[in-house]
């Protein structure tokens, strides 16, 4: 069976497509690891996920002083852990969909001379995936996007957990709650919180 590492950022952006990524693959038969950092706890505790990894890492932007200096000592640490787990779990395919927290991973890839797919959801590349798009071997956006080499890369749009497709048959949409319509609002995390505020307004 063929292992994979997909790793990701801890963010509901991240992390819902990641989830989806990982129960497709797993209907292929694919053994799949999962690597994110400890914020995606809050999304993912409720999903029967087996071959999870947390890492412990903070995003030096921004950050100044101290701040700055821990930051870029947990990337380190975490790159270390990183080598560690490539080296003893062998994976022979790593996807890597953004976020500070796939960055020691797919460095530790680059290193070792693993192969790695970047998936880009967003219609702007974020600066992780930019950094490692030129050492990808391919590379698939959730937007179409003009800025990368049309050779390497496929659109393939955004990826979605099944629960969503199965959302219809959910009786929490059939309730009569006296609304004209309703409306599935579908973000990350970060980009919905002014949807779920303003929107019921």
């Amino acid at each position: 069976m063929k292992k994979i590492f997909i790793c990701t950022g801890g963010t509901g952006g991240h992390i819902f497509p990641a989830v989806a990524l990982v129960e497709y693959l797993k209907k292929k038969n694919f053994d799949i690891d999962l690597i994110t950092d400890f914020r995606a706890k809050k999304f993912i505790n409720n999903n029967n996920l087996k071959n999870l990894t947390f890492i412990n890492v903070k995003t030096p932007t921004g950050k100044k002083g101290l701040k700055l200096i821990y930051s870029l000592f947990l990337i380190l640490i975490s790159f270390l852990y990183s080598i560690v787990l490539i080296i003893t779990k062998k994976p022979q395919l790593i996807i890597g969909s953004g976020g500070y927290a796939s960055f020691p991973i797919l460095l530790a890839a680059r290193l070792l001379g693993k192969k790695f797919i970047i998936y880009e959801t967003n219609s702007v590349v974020g600066r992780v995936n930019k950094f490692f798009l030129n050492s990808s071997i391919k590379v698939l956006t959730g937007y179409p996007l003009k800025n990368i080499d049309k050779d390497k890369s496929t659109f393939v749009g955004q990826l979605v957990r099944e629960q969503i497709y199965l959302a219809k048959n959910n009786n929490y949409f059939k309730k009569d709650y006296n609304f004209d319509f309703t409306l599935l609002v579908i973000g990350g995390s970060q980009g919905a919180e002014s949807f779920i505020q303003q929107l019921p307004q």
